[in-house]
């Protein structure tokens, strides 16, 4: 059996004397969603022209729905180009259309009924104008309106609405609903397999471009894996050339990698163990290390697995910013030191034209030290410290 998308129904195509022909299209249509490749094929596509093939529609709309109960419009199967053009000129283009579905609306896409709709503006929940939606009945002699949920187990997962011409019916009823619910199925799969991918990718981001170095070595030092932030911060260009050496030349202190393998055999793994390396260009790196011994119940050998943060920038920074809190306490401690000499005097003295002359310089030394003030916060807005260039 073809899974063309003919204008023709399936009962046109295989008359319906018995229960066979339905239960051998469902069997083909089962095992064709099992097999559906989600990233090179448009699922909704396909269930759009099945649906309207077996239920002789005229017109098929399928949309998904988010975590937000909003519908997107993802297929638009028997739609005229003249219904399309009037739609965007009116501004309800149908592609990605996108409906809030209130709560009487989903509760009933929930029970994964098929239930006649009284109308277009209906079936639009009144984010069509009504003169649109007549318009468009009136075109094209809109007759019967359907709508289906795509439910499993609770969850919705999309609907499906069904337009059909003037003097047409629904054909098909229990054939169309037990496919629907096997297009409910594989939705649920194509949904969980995007959320996968979305992990994956989300993962593999946080593990190639991460701030911190990941590897994984065998016991004798062998780099095994590792991701990009870790070789970048040796000066290695790629994994492979990294990979060429072994991770007992990164320690500049052959001493400290003996204590490292050793508390990896008695404890099994090591926490914040601060250490120095050499990079590719000979510069020393200051470097954070955690690790694990893993030991794998397959008999496979056993290795370390560890993360790797670059203490050397850090240190460059906090020796900047001592520098910077040496300077600035001096130029602070000046002009309070003055305000303090002034307070006292002005208190001691009891003539009012020394009073007001002492109050003239307490407030020029509290505009002074205002500026160093402002000076210290325009310095950290400006200061820049050397992370390393940005890919």
């Amino acid at each position: 059996m073809s899974f063309n998308t003919s204008e023709t129904t399936f009962l046109e195509h295989h008359p319906y004397t018995d229960s066979a022909v339905g239960v051998s299209f469902l069997e083909e249509a089962a095992v064709r969603l099992l097999d559906f490749d989600h990233e090179e094929e448009n699922l909704y596509e396909f269930l759009a022209h099945e649906i309207k093939r077996i239920s002789g529609a005229s017109m098929v709309a399928i949309n998904s729905h988010d975590s937000f109960r909003v519908a997107t419009t993802r297929s638009l199967v028997g739609l005229p180009k003249i219904l399309m053009d009037l739609a965007i000129r009116t501004g309800n283009n149908p592609t990605h259309f996108k409906i809030p579905i209130n709560e009487s609306t989903f509760d009933f896409l929930k029970s994964g009924e098929l239930s006649p709709i009284k109308n277009l503006y209906t079936l639009a929940l009144g984010t069509v104008p009504k003169a649109v939606c007549k318009t468009a009945e009136t075109l094209f002699a809109f007759g019967e309106i359907y709508q289906v949920g795509f439910t499993r187990r609770e969850r919705v997962f999309g609907g499906c609405a069904l337009i059909f011409k003037k003097g047409k019916s629904l054909q098909n009823q229990d054939l169309l609903m037990a496919f629907i619910r096997m297009a409910a199925i594989a939705l649920q799969n194509k949904d969980n397999e995007d959320k996968l991918r979305s992990s994956e990718r989300l993962y593999r981001q946080m593990f190639d471009h991460g701030m911190i170095g990941v590897y994984r070595s065998n016991m004798q030092g062998e780099i095994l894996m590792a991701n990009e932030s870790f070789h970048k911060m040796y000066g290695y260009n790629t994994l492979e050339e990294f990979c060429k050496y072994d991770a007992t030349k990164f320690y500049s202190n052959p001493e400290k990698r003996k204590e490292f393998v050793k508390r990896m055999e008695t404890q099994g793994y090591v926490n914040q163990f601060e250490n120095t390396g050499i990079s590719k260009q000979g510069e020393t790196i200051h470097f954070m290390e955690t690790a694990r011994k893993i030991v794998p119940k397959d008999g496979a050998p056993p290795h370390y697995e560890g993360v790797v943060v670059d203490l050397t920038q850090v240190r460059q920074m906090n020796w900047q910013l001592k520098q910077i809190a040496n300077t600035q306490s001096h130029q602070i401690r000046r002009p309070l030191a003055t305000l303090m000499g002034l307070v006292n005097i002005t208190l001691q003295t009891k003539d009012p034209e020394e009073q007001h002359r002492f109050l003239g310089l307490l407030q020029q030394a509290s505009q002074d030290l205002d500026q160093v003030i402002h000076e210290i916060v325009e310095l950290t807005h400006t200061q820049e410290f050397d992370l390393g260039e940005e890919d």
